[in-house]
């Protein structure tokens, strides 16, 4: 077995540490014990740029690796994993709603309203478009046209009375509102949704645990999944991330196995803080650097499942891959309570919690 590389324990990273020492005694066999490689000498200097160039090889070689399993790939990466059990990431979607173009007076003639026709909120940030062709008939003072966001996600779905500019002007139309909210935006589905859906049969029978956690993860908004089962009560605890209680608690009722009482139950979050000193690339700052990290922190945690572990190999991982890290000179993590800081240690999550991102303490040099 190798130390590096696919191992029986999986992937193994060399690190630029590692990397510049077995340089230097590759260097010192090479060409006796009395060559300067120092860091202000030329040798010194050399295997460091070196060094830099196959930590970040080595780096890449992991996500590759990584990106193949279906509990390790992210993103696109996950969704090629998906396809190949012919599951695809669903989409984000576009909120909807009803505005009313109105006038002052009574129309004198018949005044319509384009299909596209684009209204927006005050400062011009969330912009909807008409969806049908509208038209205010005369003797009449407003229409009411379906219209819809540009921008699918959540962030479509906005309070009634938002939606009060015309950014294309119609003739005869002189305002616009929208008299009740924007609603059914959904944002794309999350990467701890989409591996759940890959490992859940699509076609379990109605009345079984695998039927109601297929159930839970199609209502809208839901985000993880848990369920545990008390055999000796008769009774199960569905843990749900996300989603309205009203409709979790209807596919719950309308899908649970006869005889058992199932129960809606919310995970406790639980914070987990990373403090690491990181040493970034030349090509960008230390700002970017910082913002690349907190970036992949928060997609990682963004995508745990309810009561899953975190090993200290994750988050090292996460830091040491995100965009512009050279090394990881140190990292802790900890949960407030247990701080890990080798290689081997994880934090033990609960069924009825879910780690979170925490305050994270980042030095990068």
């Amino acid at each position: 077995m190798t130390d590096y590389g696919v191992t029986d324990d999986g992937f193994v990273s060399k690190d630029y540490s590692a990397i510049r020492e077995s340089m230097q005694t590759r260097a010192r066999a090479q060409f006796g014990d009395e060559i300067d490689l120092s860091e202000n000498s030329f040798a010194g200097q050399l295997l460091d740029v070196v060094a830099y160039e196959l930590a970040t090889n080595w780096q890449i070689l992991e996500s590759v690796y990584y990106a193949g399993y279906l509990n390790t790939a992210t993103k696109s990466n996950l969704d090629a994993v998906a396809v190949i059990q012919g599951i695809a990431r669903k989409p984000a979607v576009a909120a909807e709603g009803v505005a009313r173009f109105s006038r002052t007076s009574s129309a004198t003639q018949d005044y319509v309203i384009p299909a596209g026709t684009r209204i927006s909120n005050s400062d011009g940030t969330l912009v909807f478009e008409t969806i049908a062709i509208g038209t205010l008939a005369i003797n009449t003072t407003h229409v009411d046209i379906a219209v819809r966001c540009t921008e699918a996600g959540i962030v479509g779905n906005v309070a009634s009375g938002i939606l009060t500019h015309i950014l294309d002007q119609v003739i005869g139309i002189e305002s616009v509102t929208n008299q009740n909210p924007m609603t059914g935006g959904t944002d794309a589905e999350t990467d701890a949704m989409l591996r759940l859906r890959t490992r859940v049969p699509t076609t379990a029978s109605k009345a079984t645990l695998i039927a109601l956690q297929q159930a839970i993860s199609a209502v809208t908004g839901v985000t993880a999944v848990l369920i545990t089962e008390d055999t000796d009560h008769h009774t199960v605890t569905c843990y749900v991330l996300g989603g309205e209680d009203s409709e979790i608690n209807a596919a719950i009722a309308a899908t649970r196995p006869c005889g058992i009482i199932a129960s809606l139950a919310r995970p406790d979050p639980v914070p987990v803080s990373v403090t690491a000193t990181v040493l970034k690339s030349t090509s960008i700052t230390e700002a970017e650097a910082e913002a690349n990290i907190l970036d992949a922190l928060s997609t990682f945690f963004g995508n745990l499942e309810i009561s899953e572990d975190i090993a200290y190999s994750d988050i090292l991982r996460v830091v040491a891959n995100a965009a512009g890290v050279e090394n990881v000179n140190a990292l802790t993590a900890t949960d407030g309570t247990t701080v890990l800081d080798a290689l081997g240690e994880s934090l033990s999550i609960a069924d009825n919690s879910i780690a979170t991102s925490g305050t994270h303490n980042l030095t990068v040099i």
